[in-house]
C-alpha cells in the first residue's frame, strides 16, 4: 500500500481539506482529567502512516469526522476505525462474503433493514453515522474490550475478530487527530462530563502499610511493575500470550507470587473488605491495590503509582499493561477503593 499526498476528502457532498488547524471537536483526555478542547485534524501526509494508501485514510478521516460530528468520544472513534478494518481494510467495498452476500461498505451492513438503502450503506459518512447510533445504544460500550463493543454492534461469528486491529486503529486515530495514542484509547464517556473533568486524586504516605510478608517490598513492586509497563507490556512473561483480562494475576506478579490464589478482582476486593481493609478514600498511597467495578463482574484491579495514575492492563490498550490515569478507570461511580496489597491465598 502506498502513502501518497492527501489533500482532501468528501463528507456528505462537500469536501472537506486535510490541513493542520482544522479543528473536530474531539473530546480527549489531558493529563489525568477529561476535557472538552477540540484535537486538530492533521496532515494526512505527514502522519507517518506506513502502509496505508489514500482511500483508507480518507475513509478513515471521514469516521473520525462523523464521530466528532456526534460527539463520540475518542475511543470510540477508535473503535469504529477498527471495525471498518476489520470488516474492508477501510475500502469502500461494493460486494459482501459466503456469509453475508448482501453486505456493503465500509462496515460491510446487511440489507436486512437495520441499515438504510443501499446508497446509506455505500455511503462511507452516513456508514459510519448508522455504526455510532448502533454503538450508542449497546449499554457500558466505552467500558468494553474494543473488539467486544465492534462485535455488539456487527455480530461478527468471533467476539474476537477486531482484536487484532485495534493497534492499527489507535495508530491511524492518533495520527488523523494529532493526538496520542493514549488519548485515542482514553474511556472519556461520550459526553465531557464536568464532573468527570473534575476529578481529582491524590496520594497518601507512598507505601506506608506497616510489616508485610510479600515476597515483595512495595518499592520492589512498583519497580517490577515499571519494567514490566516498558520492557514487555503486552507480554505475559510466564503464561505467555498477553494481559487481556489478567489483572489480578499483574498485581500479584508484581509483588512476586506466581498467582493470586483468588479467582476474581471483585472477590478480592470483597475478602479483603470484610477483613476491614478496604478505604473508600481518594487519598492512595503508591503501591496500594485499587479496586473497580467493570462491565464484567470480575470487576478490575491496578497497581497505584502515584501522582493519579496507576499501573493496569487493558484500559489504554487491550492485553498490554500501560500507567492508566486513574479517572479513566474509576470515573462514574466505578471505583470501588483501594487496599494494602494483602494476599493471604497468594502463592
Amino acid at each position: 500500500m502506498n502513502r501518497s499526498g492527501l489533500t482532501s476528502v468528501l463528507v456528505g457532498g462537500a469536501s472537506v481539506t486535510l490541513v493542520a488547524g482544522l479543528a473536530i471537536g474531539l473530546p480527549i483526555m489531558q493529563g489525568n482529567a477529561a476535557t472538552c478542547a477540540p484535537l486538530e485534524l492533521g496532515n494526512v501526509e505527514t502522519a507517518g502512516l506506513d502502509g496505508w494508501n489514500d482511500e483508507q485514510l480518507s475513509n478513515a478521516a471521514i469516521i473520525v469526522k462523523v464521530g466528532a460530528e456526534k460527539g463520540i468520544s475518542a475511543r470510540g472513534q477508535t473503535i469504529a476505525v477498527m471495525t471498518a478494518i476489520g470488516e474492508s481494510s477501510l475500502i469502500n467495498i461494493d460486494r459482501g462474503d459466503a456469509v453475508g452476500p448482501d453486505s456493503r461498505g465500509l462496515f460491510q451492513q446487511r440489507d436486512n433493514g437495520a441499515w438504510g438503502s443501499y446508497e446509506d450503506r455505500m455511503n462511507p459518512a452516513k456508514a459510519a453515522a448508522m455504526f455510532y447510533d448502533a454503538l450508542l445504544r449497546v449499554d457500558g460500550w466505552e467500558e468494553l474490550d474494543p473488539t467486544l463493543a465492534a462485535h455488539r454492534v456487527q455480530r461478527n461469528a468471533d467476539p474476537y475478530h477486531y482484536e487484532k486491529y485495534w493497534s492499527d486503529a489507535l495508530a491511524i486515530v492518533a495520527a488523523l487527530s494529532e493526538t496520542s495514542i493514549d488519548e485515542a484509547a482514553a474511556i472519556t464517556g461520550p459526553n465531557c462530563s464536568p464532573d468527570a473533568a473534575n476529578v481529582v486524586w491524590t496520594s497518601g504516605e507512598d507505601c506506608d502499610f506497616g510489616p508485610l510478608d510479600n515476597p515483595r517490598s512495595c518499592e520492589e513492586a512498583l519497580a517490577e511493575a515499571a519494567r514490566i509497563a516498558t520492557a514487555a507490556p503486552c507480554t505475559n512473561e510466564v503464561r505467555g500470550g498477553s494481559w487481556r483480562r489478567r489483572c489480578l494475576e499483574f498485581v500479584a506478579r508484581a509483588y512476586g507470587y506466581t498467582y493470586s490464589g483468588v479467582p476474581t478482582a471483585r472477590a478480592m476486593h470483597d475478602e479483603l473488605a470484610a477483613q476491614g481493609l478496604v478505604s473508600k478514600s481518594d487519598d492512595i498511597p503508591a503501591g496500594a491495590l485499587v479496586f473497580f467495578d467493570s462491565s464484567d463482574p470480575a470487576g478490575h484491579v491496578a497497581l497505584y503509582a502515584g501522582n493519579g495514575q496507576a499501573f493496569s492492563n487493558d484500559y489504554v490498550r487491550s492485553g498490554c499493561i500501560d500507567l492508566t490515569p486513574m479517572d479513566q478507570m474509576g470515573s462514574g461511580g466505578r471505583y470501588l477503593g483501594w487496599a494494602p496489597p494483602v494476599f493471604t491465598k497468594g502463592g
